[in-house]
């Protein structure tokens, strides 16, 4: 089950689909210890309410989709401005989906940091398989050099996409069944804050059957993301 995007921690049974709606627009991305104490806190606070010292628990930290999602058939454009249609990107990997915004003062760099993280204890040859995408829900302001600057703050193969249009967006948003993103009102600086579903979405070749919520751990998704790679070259068999 999800969890709502925060200036504080937020408790692991929040709404599924809650949205962030906390601090000040910038910097892009908190302080690595910031991010660390709040990763730590709320993996804590999950810890103690799911009883994760059970590896066998992880599946209880997911929460399965109504139905399977099919990689949605559009086309978006990455930080070079290329096409990319996401099926085509999606195929044969475990793709890591998560839609933020660079403003985002808690959820999107703690997420980014937390997947970055995980990942780093694989190996080159493991590794090849599972991408990270980010999709921005603000592209009136994220400009596709400055969501390459971010992303690589974290990991330089992370993915960074944008939407063609609002349109397009609402597209990819309604087809991950998620609520779209809402803008807030801008204060006397023209700053503003974005909620958005902050859920990241686990596409198995292509093919999507479950969310993991804000707040999941690092050894969590060191975990999920084996169980996911070992699935996808299970089938590849």
């Amino acid at each position: 089950m999800t969890t709502d995007a925060s200036t504080t921690a937020p408790p692991p049974d929040a709404d599924a689909d809650a949205v962030d709606r906390a601090a000040p627009p910038r910097p892009p991305v908190v302080s690595i210890a910031v991010s660390a104490v709040l990763v730590l806190l709320i993996g804590l606070g999950v810890a103690w309410l799911r009883g994760r010292d059970d590896p066998s628990a992880i599946d209880e930290l997911g929460s399965e989709l109504p139905v399977p999602i099919d990689a949605p058939a559009l086309t978006l454009f990455d930080t070079d401005g290329a096409p990319i249609a996401l099926p085509d990107l999606f195929d044969d990997h475990v793709t890591l989906v998560y839609l933020g915004y660079l403003n985002c003062p808690d959820a999107c760099p703690i997420t980014m940091d937390v997947l970055s993280r995980a990942l780093a204890t694989r190996t080159a040859e493991t590794r090849q398989p599972v991408q990270v995408v980010f999709v921005t829900t603000d592209p009136a302001r994220d400009a596709p050099d400055e969501i390459r600057a971010y992303l690589d703050r974290f990991d330089a193969s992370f993915i960074g996409l944008t939407a063609a249009s609002d349109a397009e967006l609402a597209a990819l948003q309604d087809a991950l069944l998620v609520p779209g993103a809402v803008l807030e009102p801008a204060d006397e600086d023209g700053n503003y804050l974005v909620g958005h579903a902050t859920s990241v979405f686990v596409f198995d070749d292509g093919v999507a059957h479950q969310r993991y919520p804000f707040g999941t751990r690092q050894s969590d998704w060191e975990r999920i993301i084996q169980e996911h790679a070992d699935a996808l070259g299970d089938a590849a068999r």
